[in-house]
């Protein structure tokens, strides 16, 4: 079984669905994403095509810093796995983002996912970082105090909107405390990862998506109505209260649900 691998075309959307509609129980979002990928000159979208042309693989691959690439949206037609498709189309992303400066490139597989995590270790990745995403209804996680007329019990502490005064002590926090080495320094951005930065923590006080107080740090902001938090630092003995602050800011923000992107870690 023979192929090539080359960019992809807007053309190929339509063979690139009939592989990528059902790969998980909730469906997929390769075929949904094709035109923004390819519209974006920061992309780079690569098909594996069979000897009639047609697409039978895709990956696609980002540059998520001048030093890192990221690689998502792996997936090849049933009856061409196991042969290296995937392989094929990783080495040519390695090339694109060598070529533009990176030295590291990352990419995420769900713990459940045994083949995949196979088949990247056969290619050379090796595992780094596990983590969960954590996602709940707002209602639901803040408790009533009993005989309080349902009145939702308040954090100990809450978190403020932080300025950019505070990205010098949130980064020195982050750097020395629990969270940094099982999290490889890095946060996400749209499920992706990469190392935060001060410039990253910069942009979100000015965006006042930077969160402060004695419990800890955040970036959260809210996304339609959810409330995502890409990043946070606190300590296990603050981290119940620190959630709770966490919680109170959805409240405030209006969201209905909460999302927290965190370490896989006992606490």
């Amino acid at each position: 079984m023979e192929y090539t691998i080359r960019d992809g075309r807007a053309d190929d959307h339509d063979r690139i669905e009939e592989f990528t509609t059902n790969t998980f129980k909730w469906g997929d979002y390769v075929h949904d994403k094709w035109p923004k990928w390819l519209a974006s000159p920061a992309v780079n979208v690569l098909v594996a095509a069979d000897a009639e042309d047609h697409p039978v693989g895709t990956s696609v691959c980002v540059m998520m810093s001048d030093t890192e690439a990221w690689l998502q949206g792996s997936r090849v037609h049933p009856e061409w796995r196991r042969i290296g498709v995937a392989g094929a189309l990783a080495e040519q992303h390695k090339v694109w983002a060598r070529d533009r400066g990176s030295y590291v490139m990352r990419l995420c597989i769900e713990t459940w996912n045994e083949p995949a995590h196979g088949q990247v270790t056969r290619d050379g990745y090796r595992p780094i970082s596990d983590w969960i995403e954590g996602f709940g209804s707002v209602s639901s996680r803040l408790p009533s105090v009993a005989g309080n007329g349902d009145a939702r019990a308040k954090a100990l502490e809450t978190l403020v909107r932080g300025t950019t005064s505070d990205v010098q002590p949130a980064i020195m926090s982050w750097s020395s405390g629990e969270l940094y080495r099982p999290a490889r320094a890095m946060f996400t951005v749209d499920w992706k990862w990469r190392r935060l930065t001060e410039d990253d923590l910069i942009a979100a006080a000015r965006q006042e998506a930077l969160w402060v107080g004695r419990t800890g740090w955040a970036i959260a902001a809210l996304d339609n109505t959810t409330l995502e938090v890409a990043w946070f630092d606190t300590r296990p003995e603050d981290a119940p209260d620190f959630v709770r602050s966490l919680l109170e800011i959805a409240v405030g923000e209006e969201a209905t649900d909460i999302k927290i992107m965190a370490p896989d870690l006992p606490w």
